[in-house]
């Protein structure tokens, strides 16, 4: 390999930069700090929407319980090692795991990795629409599969029956209680929860035409939160760029 020489400035110099980087990632820092609190704030908020909707519903007495509005079950993946190669050579089946499900913006429309005759074999397909269910990891992260997909035993998949829920309405109320759910988790390296639990646990309930106004009046409250959460997304991508150009600028002598 061929060296190139590295114009290396005196001591003085150096901490001279040194200092000047970090008084600029200060501002940076702070800036940094305040999306985080907004962040929280706007999580809050959405979580008290949530929470003042859902306490219409009278959920002890008119509940429903998830085996009695559609069928849910947690993926497959049998075979050992999880990553084999033969799984996934020429594949064509999607597989997906809880950080997709958990990076997803509501719909999860491609895959990491793609099984093949082999590998589904050892799984199962689950439909479009499918409302995935994370219980190892991250608990009660939540997505819908814009394509057909298998997953593992780590999530959870409903289908829900339409004519008795909109699954809306479902994926809304575990927001509510994600945390709740985490609770339930032994506090082991990996947290994780069972069938058993979400067995135990009741969905508000009603005439579809009220799930589906529900559902209405959450994503109208939504829109405004998610707009400020985009813009906090661009923010803080904006301030990785002015970090990247600090940094550019100090090693090509260019802070003054």
């Amino acid at each position: 390999f061929m060296s190139t020489p590295i114009q290396v400035p005196s001591r003085p110099e150096q901490k001279r930069i040194v200092e000047k980087i970090d008084e600029l990632f200060s501002g940076l820092d702070a800036a940094e700090s305040e999306l985080q609190v907004a962040k929280k704030r706007l999580h809050a908020f959405q979580q008290a929407i949530l929470k003042s909707i859902f306490a219409r519903f009278d959920i002890e007495t008119q509940g429903k319980y998830l085996s009695e509005i559609g069928e849910y079950g947690r993926g497959k993946s049998k075979h050992r090692p999880r990553n084999d190669v033969k799984l996934f050579e020429n594949g064509q089946y999607p597989f997906i795991q809880t950080g997709e499900i958990r990076n997803a913006h509501d719909i999860i429309t491609k895959a990491p990795k793609y099984y093949n005759d082999f590998g589904l074999a050892q799984s199962k397909l689950w439909p479009v629409g499918t409302l995935c269910i994370t219980i190892a990891a991250n608990i009660a992260e939540t997505a819908f599969l814009g394509i057909d997909a298998c997953f593992p035993d780590s999530v959870v998949g409903f289908i829900a029956d339409p004519e008795k829920i909109n699954v809306k309405f479902i994926e809304y109320y575990f927001r509510l209680i994600k945390y709740k759910l985490s609770a339930f988790a032994p506090a082991t390296a990996q947290k994780n929860i069972n069938l058993d639990i979400l067995d135990q646990i009741k969905f508000p309930y009603c005439d579809i035409t009220i799930q589906n106004e529900t559902v209405d009046e959450i994503e109208r409250n939504f829109q405004a939160c998610n707009k400020v959460s985009e813009i906090i997304t661009i923010a803080s991508e904006q301030l990785f760029s002015i970090r990247q150009g600090i940094l550019k600028q100090a090693f090509e002598g260019g802070l003054v």
